[in-house]
């Protein structure tokens, strides 16, 4: 798959697969992102060496931190924690994320998500 893709609000990979050309079915785009023996950590050290070459020298790393409330203990990093989005504590998963900007050019460069001690 080549390129950004941004569908609407709510979207699952039977919409994806219908939305984007050449991704096969919903079954084959599941396989691949749930049971393919890619690494993430590899993917990512591609994407960095691709978005440097891509959107050229110069550029800025942006670290960005976000929220995400969640209802229930059932998602991994969980727990009562401060949200900035909300402005209170309350149960939710924070990531960190990295982008790599150039004028007005942006690639995700690295990701990670904040695993509570408790």
């Amino acid at each position: 798959m080549k390129g950004l893709i941004i569908l609407p609000r709510g979207s699952n990979t039977s919409k994806f697969s219908t939305n984007v050309i050449g991704s096969g079915t919903s079954r084959d785009l599941s396989y691949f992102i749930t049971s393919s023996p890619w690494s993430p950590e590899n993917v990512m050290k591609l994407t960095r060496s691709h978005a440097i070459h891509l959107l050229g020298p110069g550029g800025s790393v942006i670290f960005d931190e976000t929220g995400q409330q969640k209802y229930g203990p059932a998602s991994v990093g969980t727990s009562f924690q401060y949200l900035g989005k909300t402005g209170h504590t309350c149960t939710a998963q924070v990531g960190v994320f990295a982008s790599y900007c150039v004028d007005n050019l942006a690639a995700l460069f690295d990701y990670r998500l904040f695993i509570p001690e408790s």
